[in-house]
């Protein structure tokens, strides 16, 4: 399974345990509809245990990790803010944890935004010039190249200066891409 299917479904499974807490503290009050409140919040915890078991970001296990402290202490003060006629009260548990929610949901959009990024290619132009600069040589092992590929020096894919731009072997670049895969 993809990260970013991951992430949607990691993301599903917190919408639905934010939606499920308010309806399971109305319905223990009131003891109607109990079971599938509890059923839908432990459905979304349970999506929510699932994708952070596999997901290696730690970044975005942070956000969702925010994310699950405002669930927390919406599910324990629930009854704080919720009056007898099912109104919503908004003191200071429910603010705390909307604002956990929203602080980790926008955590979570930010430091997702990049790995949906669409990659983009080098000009042929400027592949050229690396070509001619390099005198067809790997920047890395410096041996003449029958087959290259190029690279982005600094890893950054929608970065397609000149100065970004190498020509590399296929066993230098695959080197070059491990050693930055292992450093996160």
């Amino acid at each position: 399974m993809r990260s970013n299917q991951r992430g949607i479904i990691g993301i599903f499974g917190i919408i639905l345990a934010i939606i499920a807490t308010p309806l399971l503290m109305i319905s223990l009050k009131n003891q109607e509809f109990v079971f599938l409140s509890i059923l839908l919040w432990f459905f979304g915890i349970v999506i929510l245990i699932w994708w952070f078991k596999r997901e290696k970001n730690l970044n975005l296990k942070f956000a969702m990790g925010i994310i699950f402290t405002g669930q927390i202490v919406m599910f324990v003060f629930g009854e704080s803010y919720i009056n007898d006629n099912n109104n919503f009260i908004f003191n200071k548990y429910f603010l705390c944890s909307l604002f956990l929610i929203v602080f980790g949901l926008l955590y979570f959009l930010l430091k997702s935004r990049k790995r949906f990024t669409i990659r983009k290619y080098f000009s042929s132009e400027i592949k050229s010039q690396i070509l001619k600069e390099q005198n067809y040589k790997c920047a890395g092992c410096k041996k003449f190249l029958n087959v290259y590929d190029f690279d982005h020096i600094d890893n950054d894919r929608s970065n397609n200066n000149y100065d970004n731009c190498q020509a590399l072997c296929p066993i230098c670049h695959a080197l070059k891409t491990r050693k930055t895969k292992n450093k996160f």
